[in-house]
């Protein structure tokens, strides 16, 4: 029969998402610990309609708080965030960023000030990847005032 192998020794150190949300704000004490204010999935605003079509898009003004934890790993991993409206259309340029994980129990805390524009009502999906592989998937939904 064969010995099993522990996970440590099976698997190269990588991050785990801790958190993926949005929120209006992102306090950080002095020692370190970070707190968001008013967490966010759902935004209720005036009517696009109501919106004279020469004023400009109307949009939101959110914080992302994305949280990454690490154990036995040091250097660099791209973190990179996507957006998309209700149609699947592209929402922004993405964000791209440099995880620095400095070893051996790191963390790695990505606050992005985001302008979403936001024509019409659904679910906007952000999306964040590790390197190349999607770690979580952020809904906003918007819903218009009748």
């Amino acid at each position: 029969m064969a010995k099993k192998r522990s996970l440590a020794k099976q698997k190269k150190p990588e991050p785990h998402l801790a958190a993926a949300l949005f929120c209006e704000k992102v306090l950080e004490d002095k020692d370190g610990v970070l707190s968001a204010v008013r967490i966010v999935d759902k935004i209720i605003m005036q009517s696009v309609a109501a919106v004279p079509p020469e004023a400009p898009k109307p949009v939101v003004a959110l914080t992302a708080l994305i949280v990454f934890r690490a154990i036995g790993l040091k250097g660099k991993r791209r973190i990179r965030v996507t957006g998309e409206d209700p149609t699947g259309t592209r929402l922004m340029n993405e964000i791209t960023v440099p995880g620095v994980f400095k070893g051996p129990r790191s963390n790695f805390n990505l606050r992005a000030n985001m302008v979403i524009p936001v024509d019409r009502e659904g679910i906007y999906w952000f999306t964040v990847y590790l390197e190349n592989r999607i770690v979580a998937r952020m809904p906003l939904e918007v819903e218009f005032q009748k």
